[in-house]
């Protein structure tokens, strides 16, 4: 259970820091403002650091990189397989949402994808694909149209 913790941590830490390279000054400055004031404690998977930063180990093929003094990620994330959701609206401690979408390995007709109502906007998802909006707005995950009971869903 520790090393899925540790590979799990790392894994968020990974894309915290993706996200603070790639996502819009506003974005981030809402979190890290957050995160500071409430003095939340960042994902170090139970080694109990204490710290905004740490060391992040990485798999790239048949090795392993490590990041010595990588910022963690905050202490909160999700991961998932298929998933969908019928529109809907979420109230949270900050204005915004991150969702990285790491492996598809259907093409865009097998649907999932993400919609923002409030704008009528579709993302349609793909392997690498971030996306970043406002949870309070009407937003939505569409079904996949495909069965869950096939060897690749």
């Amino acid at each position: 259970l520790a090393s899925s913790d540790f590979r799990t941590s790392c894994l968020f830490a990974l894309g915290w820091n993706m996200c603070r390279s790639v996502l819009p000054h506003d974005v981030m400055e809402e979190w890290e403002t957050f995160l500071e004031a409430k003095r939340l404690p960042r994902m170090d998977a139970g080694v109990g650091t204490q710290s905004a930063s740490g060391n992040v180990t990485v798999p790239l093929g048949d090795t392993s990189v490590t990041f010595h003094g990588m910022e963690l990620a905050p202490a909160s994330g999700l991961l998932n397989q298929n998933y969908a959701r019928g529109v809907h609206c979420e109230q949270q401690p900050h204005p915004f949402a991150v969702q990285w979408i790491l492996h598809r390995s259907h093409d865009a007709s097998a649907g999932g994808h993400f919609f923002i109502a409030e704008y009528g906007a579709k993302i349609v998802n793909a392997a690498d694909t971030l996306i970043s909006w406002r949870p309070s707005q009407w937003h939505a995950t569409g079904l996949a149209n495909y069965s869950p009971y096939a060897r690749d869903p």
